[in-house]
């Protein structure tokens, strides 16, 4: 059942009755004044929003950006005309009452149409009170689901559409039916997303679009032109790559600092060169940059609803396959509602080789598999894989390091503050977990027992006794503060900083606990080594990607690596 019919229904009859008893002048003034606001909200949206909005909040940028200055707009606008028009216009009851409610219906049904709109262009879900317009397929593209009684987003994106190519024609000669095609569809697919880590907007710099290539598909190796087979007609017979690069920053990237992105947030934007409309394109297939070294890509078609791209490292590249008639000319990448400029046609690049080493080559069973781990999620569970210790080669005391993102007691959520979670693990925050007081330990439905690590990483895990902790990292605040703080190696000489810590004070019953994802602990003044007491316990944990070889360890002041042998590889 779509509710929000009733809610429609029900807004636009009581602006209907409101206007009508209010006469058809004063009618006539407001539904003037709700166009002009709702054209100035439109005409400053994109601007204000990529100016200001987004690097503060980029979710909830792109609907703040539009309900907020059409309400603000409107208010103001109806307090000028109320000071300047002080008095109404009487007419006969019948034209007064039966006019003033016909432009009643109009006005209400332009602000409930960008209110919707509005609404679709901020993180909620999916279903909006019952109206989900699109779903996504078993092929892994939009079909369409419902539709509201009176479609007001579709009638005011049309009406606006219009004026502005018309007698509302902007100056620097850019209209919304150019550069905001099909709003109704962009709030739509907005708020579609996989997982609810999974982010919905971009911080403005953190994407670039590097290139562009095209080839006709009968260029296409048989394997290439297989996979897309499904989703070539005879008129998509254009193959369209856009280059991108992906920076780690927060809004962008997800609240846990991993990078998902599901096709509905990509659309290519093309226009034809007869009837200079603009359409909406849904990728078909992308690639991946697999190893950052030797650029190696893995081409993987977008053939299921569980299909999304993925990336765990600071910089993602990403290459966004599209199928398009040859008669359409692509202008703008669309990325969660940020429009990207692409290259002109004539610098656009046609060769081949070029195209292929884009979009890369041809997934195996396994890795293909591997492509739909978000599908449902991706929250895991706590873990401790094996007893994969490796032994530290120099050290008189040896650490501890593993796989495992479980915390050294588990405590109930009633006993800590300070913390968001998700499912049994611990998001993000920093505070204090007690050990509830008479014994026995916290039930299933509170119970909190690991970091939140996502399926495509491992938590590896090192643990140091105070001992430990205070001979490698400094005995005093002050030598600590003089003093580096832990570090891995991995194969690739990167080297991997903590996101969080737990001091397990086992004589109190208490754990200190820290995750922050978006500031990894780089100094050893930032961990409580120089409060630690006899039997404490100090875990640091470690996000790596799954399959990275850990081969080196580095802790305290000497700026030295002690080597891992044999190598613990991340799981």
């Amino acid at each position: 059942m779509v509710w929000l019919n009733f809610f429609v229904l029900g807004y636009i009859g009581a602006m209907a009755y409101w206007w009508a008893l209010q006469g058809v002048f004063s009618s006539f003034l407001h539904l003037v004044m709700v166009i002009v606001a709702g054209s100035l909200a439109l005409a400053i949206w994109e601007p204000l929003v990529i100016g200001l909005l987004a690097h503060h909040s980029p979710q909830w940028a792109w609907g703040v950006g539009l309900i907020l200055p059409f309400a603000l707009l409107l208010f103001l606008i109806r307090k000028v005309t109320d000071h300047l028009v002080p008095k109404n216009m009487v007419f006969q009851n019948l034209i007064g009452n039966a006019g003033g409610g016909t432009l009643g219906v109009f006005s209400a049904i332009l602000t409930a149409g960008l209110t919707i709109i509005g609404i679709g262009f901020t993180p909620v879900r999916s279903d909006l009170i019952g109206y989900e317009p699109y779903l996504i397929g078993a092929k892994g593209q939009l079909e369409p689901n419902n539709k509201l009684w009176l479609p007001v987003d579709q009638i005011t994106h049309r009406f606006f559409s219009s004026l502005s190519a018309g007698s509302f024609y902007p100056m620097g000669g850019k209209p919304l039916a150019i550069y905001q095609p099909d709003l109704p569809l962009q709030s739509a697919i907005y708020r579609i997303r996989y997982d609810p880590h999974s982010s919905v907007g971009v911080v403005p710099g953190s994407i670039d679009v590097d290139k562009v290539y095209t080839t006709l598909v009968n260029n296409l190796e048989a394997s290439f032109a297989d996979a897309l087979a499904e989703t070539t007609t005879g008129q998509a017979n254009q193959l369209v790559a856009v280059d991108t690069l992906w920076r780690k920053e927060r809004g962008t990237f997800d609240r846990d600092l991993l990078l998902r992105v599901p096709p509905t947030q990509i659309r290519l934007i093309t226009r034809s060169d007869e009837n200079k409309q603009m359409r909406f394109h849904p990728p078909v297939a992308y690639s991946h940059v697999q190893d950052h070294q030797s650029g190696d890509r893995l081409f993987q078609p977008i053939n299921s609803p569980t299909v999304s791209a993925y990336g765990v490292d600071k910089t993602e590249r990403f290459a966004w396959v599209f199928l398009i008639p040859s008669e359409q000319q692509p202008c703008f990448l669309w990325v969660r509602q940020m429009r990207f400029k692409l290259p002109e046609k004539d610098q656009l690049i046609t060769d081949l080789e070029q195209v292929k080493m884009v979009i890369g080559v041809m997934p195996t069973t396994e890795t293909a598999s591997g492509s739909d781990s978000l599908a449902n999620g991706d929250t895991q569970g706590p873990t401790r894989i094996g007893p994969r210790v490796g032994p530290l080669m120099g050290h008189r005391a040896l650490p501890v390091i593993e796989n495992s993102n479980v915390l050294p007691q588990s405590f109930s959520r009633n006993f800590a503050h300070g913390f968001t979670y998700d499912g049994l693990c611990i998001l993000e925050g920093t505070g204090k977990a007690s050990r509830r007081k008479g014994g026995g330990g916290p039930s299933r439905r509170v119970m909190i027992n690991c970091i939140h690590v996502s399926k495509l990483e491992g938590m590896v895990r090192l643990q140091l006794q105070r001992q430990q902790a205070q001979s490698f990292l400094g005995g005093t605040m002050v030598a600590a503060a003089r003093v580096g703080g832990v570090w891995l190696v991995d194969e690739r000489e990167q080297k991997h900083f903590p996101i969080a810590y737990v001091w397990n004070r086992k004589s109190e019953g208490e754990q200190q606990i820290s995750v922050d994802r978006n500031a990894p602990i780089r100094s050893a003044a930032q961990l409580p080594v120089a409060r630690m007491r006899d039997n404490d316990e100090l875990y640091l944990y470690f996000p790596i990607k799954k399959g990275i070889k850990i081969v080196e360890y580095g802790l305290g002041g000497g700026q030295t690596t002690q080597e891992i042998n044999p190598p613990l590889e991340v799981e």
